[in-house]
């Protein structure tokens, strides 16, 4: 394996070359709401040097700013942000709860997305927290298609920016991850769908993975 692939779908990139590894970001004409495990310390990556981070210090949840907490200015600005599979989404919350915060290790998959939606923190409750109650962000890209649709939502925007560099910074291929390898039951993809339906349609996004 490529001694620059960091297990989540990124390649050829370290965070530690970055001086803010995550979080929502500020440009000259929109504003990059960073939902977890979409894919945004890539977009960080991409976008350091024409953006700033909205919460330095981290004070929003680590940084991850969400649509209602932006100032007047910033939300009149063009926002975009990403969505991913739920089932997916999951298991990179899990693999991350699990194998690197260590908040929950020892948990199994299937026990911890129970849990995860019993305290209100599933896919589509935070979705509103950074799309807005109606979606109201302009542009909503998916974690599946990243590269191109972060360059569309750039264009969209307004922004100078060199395609070319964010098409060439990464081999990013969302099928290789760690995640990947995670299964959960039928059982537990049944609450997912069930909590998640609105993500699922949406999106278009399928049962089967």
């Amino acid at each position: 394996m490529n001694e620059d692939y960091d297990g989540d779908g990124i390649w050829d990139f370290e965070l530690d070359d970055l001086e803010f590894p995550f979080g929502s970001l500020e440009l000259k004409n929109s504003v990059f709401l960073h939902f977890p495990r979409t894919g945004g310390s890539w977009v960080n990556h991409c976008l350091q040097d024409i953006s700033n981070k909205i919460d330095p210090d981290n004070e929003t949840r680590f940084g991850h700013v969400p649509y209602y907490s932006l100032s007047e200015s910033q939300i009149n600005k063009f926002c975009f942000s990403f969505i991913r599979h739920p089932f997916d989404w999951y298991a990179s919350i899990y693999h991350y709860a699990h194998n690197i915060s260590k908040e929950h290790e020892g948990t199994k998959p299937d026990a911890f997305v129970h849990y995860f939606i019993q305290m209100g923190f599933g896919i589509y409750h935070q979705s509103l927290d950074f799309f807005g109650l109606d979606y109201e962000v302009d542009f909503i890209g998916k974690y599946e298609n990243l590269t191109e649709d972060l360059i569309v939502a750039l264009e969209m925007a307004g922004e100078d920016f060199d395609k070319e560099y964010i098409r060439s910074v990464s081999c990013y291929n969302p099928q290789e991850t760690k995640a990947k390898k995670i299964n959960f039951s039928n059982k537990t993809k049944k609450l997912i769908y069930k909590f998640d339906r609105k993500i699922f349609d949406r999106f278009e996004y399928r049962w089967t993975k």
